[in-house]
């Protein structure tokens, strides 16, 4: 989270002693009977006319500082049990102003009408103030008129209420009115405003109309705005606006303020930082900190700004802006209580501007806010400034620990400034919401315009709560990098551990990375490390991109955890190379858990391609380490990038630990491996559970390779786990091609499906991938461990091997490469149970051996081994087959491929009956200039009926060759 010290008002809570020795105090006696005022020896005090007539009030009575005002009940001139002192001054002097409102000549509780204070003014008044109480007396006692001084309010305390205004030049602090206010009262006070803030504020002092507004207030070069601190108000306020600072100075803060019951709408604004003058600072931005608002009942609105920072000029900086709440929980914006707000906006203060060749400021922070309940809130902070010549962009401000509970929600982060190096995007941290819609938005890093790195993109970390309607997270976009500079990444995403997200429909997107126009890094897509949801909508997640330019960044990864209607998860592409180090790898994706009541969408992204020697970035790989539970499952892995060097092609993404269960279609596709100096391997899927309608497998093929390393191999599949299912149909890549003597790649496998009970298995593995030469051209896929029980078809085949490469050199014998053997299939172990009267069609096919060329060995064909079939109803078509051994062009010293031998092959018919065609034939030898293959041995096959089992096979004989043959057949 980007940060920055909250700034402590200033000013201390303990009073200051005067430093010369005051008059003696005196008590002056107000008459109630005739607004006559005497002291204690009978004298006559004298009302200040001037003042009077000129604000329009009966009377104005001056007290200096220790004086006293009491309300003699009994005309006696001295304080007695019971009478009232309606204002006592504790330090500075005050002018009351008294006004006869009903014309009867007497006293009322209503006719204190303003008091008008000199600096550093202390008072307290015991009942109401009708109007307004301001620092309009100059230090020899002069009523100012409508000016105010520069002078400050060090104590307040109104027992009543003050219908007016409360101003002063300086900082007012300490007050305290209302406690004993009446039923009917529904305010404190209007407003409460320092410095430049007061001007244009009507002031009256006649309980009527009032006399001018305040004109003006000259605020000392490089004086701070007024703070506004330590008030208590009992019934609430219109308005709490702090002044602006001097050229230079600081605005003015508010700080502890608490108000027992708002019922009206608030505005709470600090002031700004003043301008700099010629090649002086700009001040800081006022901040607010320890509110503690009270509401009652419903009201219209609250609005919460800090002030925005004072331009720079020259050479030197612009302020930084006011920031709001405090860095931790004790420093706090607080609402309360039954009532609910109608609009709520807390806006942070801008930095200042700033000239040429001058660090950029940055925008104020809000922490620490809870917000109890509202129709509709609004948080946001605004951009860093960006710097100017070498200098650099100030951050944006972030929003941390907010807690806020309304119909809506919506929080917004800057962006960072551009500068030498860029800003960083605000960031949102420790949000807790509960509302019908909530959007969280997170600014841009900043821009490089010279050598330092871009900004990151703003993160939203560690959210949770409750949004019963739209919720979308997201954050920024990396800044681009500049001169020799790295591009930024794109904002994360983290929602709370051990906490969950509870929302209708979800939407998440991270940004994508910077871009960069040279040797270093671009950006990397922004991240969701963890995400726990429960909705009751549709969730949507996508992570950035990463940027181009140097190596390319990753893209997002995810750890979510979800329960939603339907779930669509799409990762970020990685990053292109335009340098010599890798390109980027596309974004990975890890769910956790998932219950979707429909459909499950997820794509990941490709590797980013490799450039001037850079190898291409991987695929996004997929995984699991919970359930994932829905109507439909889609997953595609991205394809890897391809290089354009001499470095790898990046490989196909892959699927690992995947448990599903699904009522409909299960469809997984893994991403090609790429061309490169070396070809990518194509995605394996690895380690799945499924449970599925109907369940479809393909994985990637390999890459071509382009210079002297091998090809890539097709993407295999291990550890198939498909308990349920009425139709498994898989197929694996084929192997990459080669060029430049490079071997061509293998062809994907499928090993050891531990459990496949269904309907229908269809199984189909890839080719091997030609080679270059003198090497070998690359292995057919082969099929090595089924276990399971089938009521429908079966159909196994094995990939044939590739030919070998052919070169001929300036001199000398031609070169050949070894043809690639043809895949095997073995260590079957299938129930064929059918369905009475509804017959089964079995076809297992080996693949081919990959013929040779200038004087090497055919490939052999692939074996048929270790396989047991138990028929319990019927097989229609029955074919049994291995592949052929591969064949030479070579002369002298090429031998030609075996066929594929049988080998412990046994087919037993419990009850059921294997009529129509029982074919079983295995692999010709390969022809061969110096010898032939082998044709394909058949040993110990067995084909036999037990009960009511038939048998009418029409047996193939062993391959041609020069050893065909059939050894320990029994039928």
């Amino acid at each position: 989270m980007n940060s920055r010290l909250y700034r402590s008002p200033r000013h201390s809570f303990i009073e200051c002693l005067e430093s010369r020795v005051a008059p003696a105090a005196v008590v002056l006696f107000l008459s109630p009977a005739d607004f006559k005022v005497k002291n204690s020896a009978n004298v006559l005090a004298t009302s200040v006319g001037s003042a009077a007539l000129a604000t329009g009030a009966d009377f104005a009575y001056f007290l200096k500082a220790g004086d006293s005002l009491v309300l003699d009940a009994n005309a006696d001139h001295k304080l007695t049990a019971g009478e009232i002192t309606l204002v006592n001054t504790k330090s500075a002097g005050a002018l009351v102003f008294l006004t006869d409102l009903n014309g009867d000549h007497k006293f009322q509780s209503n006719e204190l009408t303003g008091i008008a204070v000199a600096n550093n003014a202390k008072l307290t008044v015991n009942g109401d103030v009708n109007g307004s109480i301001a620092t309009l007396l100059n230090a020899g006692g002069t009523f100012s008129g409508s000016a105010l001084i520069n002078g400050s309010i060090g104590s307040l305390v109104v027992t009543g209420s003050v219908s007016g205004a409360i101003l002063a030049g300086d900082e007012i602090s300490n007050v305290d009115i209302g406690k004993n206010a009446g039923a009917g009262i529904t305010q404190s006070v209007g407003l409460i405003a320092t410095g430049k803030a007061a001007i244009g504020t009507a002031l009256k002092f006649s309980g009527k109309t009032s006399f001018g507004s305040v004109s003006n207030y000259v605020i000392p070069a490089g004086g701070a705005g007024g703070d506004i601190f330590n008030v208590n108000l009992a019934k609430g306020a219109t308005m709490i606006s702090a002044g602006s600072g001097g050229s230079g100075g600081l605005g003015g803060s508010i700080a502890n303020l608490t108000i027992g019951a708002q019922s009206s709408a608030l505005s709470i604004i600090a002031g700004a930082g003043g301008n700099g003058l010629a090649n002086g600072k700009g001040g800081l931005g006022g901040s607010i900190s320890d509110v503690d608002l009270t509401y009652p009942a419903d009201t219209s609105a609250l609005t919460i700004t800090a002030g925005n920072g004072g331009a720079g000029h020259g050479t030197k900086a612009g302020g930084a802006g006011g920031s709001i709440g405090g860095a931790t929980a004790s420093s706090a914006i607080l609402t309360k209580g039954a009532g609910k707000i109608g609009t709520v906006l807390i806006t942070a203060g801008n930095g200042g501007n700033v000239d040429d060749g001058v660090n950029g400021s940055s925008s104020g922070s809000i922490s620490s806010v809870s917000v109890a309940s509202a129709a509709s809130i609004t948080v946001k902070t605004s951009d860093g400034i960006s710097g100017t010549g070498k200098g650099t962009g100030g951050d944006a401000g972030s929003i941390g620990n907010l807690k806020a509970t309304a119909e809506s929600v919506s929080i917004t982060t800057g962006k960072g400034g551009e500068g030498a190096s860029g800003g960083e995007g605000g960031d949102a941290v420790n949000l807790n919401i509960t509302a019908l819609s909530s959007a969280v938005l997170t600014g841009d890093g900043g821009d490089s315009t010279g050598k330092g790195a871009a900004g990151h993109g703003g993160a939203i970390l560690l959210f949770s709560g409750a949004i019963k309607g739209e919720l979308s997270l997201i954050t920024g976009n990396g800044g681009a990098g500049g001169e020799n500079a790295a591009g930024g990444d794109g904002g994360a995403i983290s929602g709370l551990p051990n906490t969950q997200i509870r929302s209708g429909n979800l939407t998440v997107l991270t940004g994508t990375g910077g871009g960069t126009d040279n040797a270093l890094a671009g950006g990397n897509g922004g991240s969701i490390i963890s995400l726990n949801v429960l909705s009751s909508g549709d969730v949507s997640i996508a992570t950035g991109d990463g940027a181009s330019g140097g190596t390319g960044g990753d893209a997002g990864n995810a750890g979510v955890q979800i329960n939603a209607l339907s779930l669509t998860i799409l990762t970020g592409n990685g990053g292109d190379s335009a340098g010599k180090k890798s390109a980027g790898d596309g974004g990975t994706i890890r769910l956790s858990q998932g219950t979707i009541t429909g459909d499950i969408s997820v794509t990941t992204g490709n590797g980013g391609t490799g450039a001037d020697a850079g190898a291409g970035g991987s695929g996004g790989n997929f995984s699991t380490s919970g359930l994932l539970r829905s109507s439909t499952l889609e997953l595609v892995t991205g394809d890897g990038g391809d290089s354009n060097g001499l470095l790898a092609g990046g490989n196909g993404g892959s699927i690992d630990s995947l448990n599903s269960e699904s009522s409909g279609d299960v469809s997984l596709t893994t991403g090609a491996g790429a061309g490169g100096g070396a070809g990518g391997d194509g995605g394996s899927i690895s380690n799945p559970v499924i449970s599925a309608r109907s369940i479809d497998l393909l994985t990637g093929d390999g890459g071509f390779a382009s210079g002297k390393f091998n090809a890539g191999n097709g993407g295999s599949i291990k550890g198939l786990d498909a308990g349920s299912f009425l139709e498994l149909s898989i197929a694996t890549g084929a192997g990459g091609g080669a060029s430049d003597g490079a071997a061509g790649g293998d062809g994907g496998s499928v090993l050891s499906i531990k459990r496949a009970n269904g309907g229908s298995l269809t199984v189909v593995t890839g080719d091997g991938g030609d080679s270059d030469a003198p090497t070998a051209g690359g292995d057919g896929g082969s099929i090595d461990g089924i276990i399971g029980s089938l009521s429908d078809d079966l159909s196994l085949t094995a990939g044939s091997g590739a030919a070998g490469g052919f070169f001929t050199p300036s001199s000398g014998a031609d070169k050949g490469g070894n043809g690639g053997a043809g895949g095997g299939i073995l260590n079957i172990k299938l129930a064929l149970t059918g369905i009475s009267a509804i017959p089964q069609n079995i076809s297992i096919q080996t693949g081919n051996g990959g013929d040779s060329q200038a004087n090497q060995t055919g490939g052999a064909g692939g074996a048929l081994s270790l396989i047991d079939l138990l028929v319990q109803h019927s097989i229609a078509d029955f074919s049994l087959a291995t592949g052929n051994g591969g064949s030479t062009d070579g002369t002298d010293g090429s031998d030609g491929g075996n066929g594929g031998y049988f080998l412990n092959v046994h087919v037993g018919a419990a009850s059921g009956s294997i009529f129509g065609i029982a074919e079983i034939t295995s692999g010709n030898g390969g022809d061969g200039a110096r010898k032939g293959g082998d044709g394909g041995k058949i040993t110990n096959l067995r084909i036999e009926a037990t009960n009511s089992g038939s048998v009418a096979p029409d047996l193939g004989v062993g391959g041609d060759g020069l050893t065909p043959g059939l050894d320990g057949i029994l039928v």
